[in-house]
């Protein structure tokens, strides 16, 4: 695994590159999680999943249950879409699978037209979130270009511990 931590991704005092580039340009290459610190850390125990549905959504997960990260922790899973239906679908399919694998589960649909990113910062908030868990650049398309990916704009500033695979 790899942690990242400091902003300065050129390391000479000064940011030349986003430190979503140079994260996005990890997860490409190597076939690990990436966790990524935020400038506080955490004492908070529960964890959450972020689950588009995507296929980074669906290996993030998996990669998740099989490392075992999240044994005795508390484990919401949410997925958040206008449609409150979608959600729950959303929701009950990742929660399914990680029931199936022994972990105790609480499934969190929500409907939002708002952007995920701060979605999850309210969650992450509401709930003392200790790490995030989610897929890195999933294809959202010409959305996305215009308003940039959540994950992007939580690496940017990360609420807390980031657990990110592609």
């Amino acid at each position: 695994m790899l942690i990242t931590g400091p902003r300065d991704t050129a390391f000479r005092g000064n940011v030349h590159a986003l430190l979503s580039e140079v994260i996005a340009k990890l997860l490409l290459v190597t076939p690990r999680p990436v966790i990524i610190c935020a400038d506080e850390i955490s004492a908070a125990d529960e964890m959450l999943i972020a689950y588009d549905g995507s296929v980074p959504a669906m290996r993030a997960v998996k990669i998740f249950a099989l490392l075992g990260v999240g044994r005795g922790k508390r484990i919401c899973v949410t997925s958040i879409d206008a449609s409150q239906e979608l959600a729950a679908r959303r929701t009950a399919g990742a929660a399914g699978y990680l029931r199936g694998h022994g972990y105790d589960v609480e499934a969190n649909p929500i409907a939002s037209h708002v952007h995920p990113a701060e979605v999850l910062r309210v969650e992450v908030a509401d709930r003392k979130i200790g790490t995030l868990v989610m897929g890195a650049y999933g294809h959202r398309g010409f959305r996305e270009f215009l308003f940039g990916s959540t994950t992007s704009n939580l690496v940017e500033n990360p609420p807390c511990a980031l657990f990110v695979y592609h």
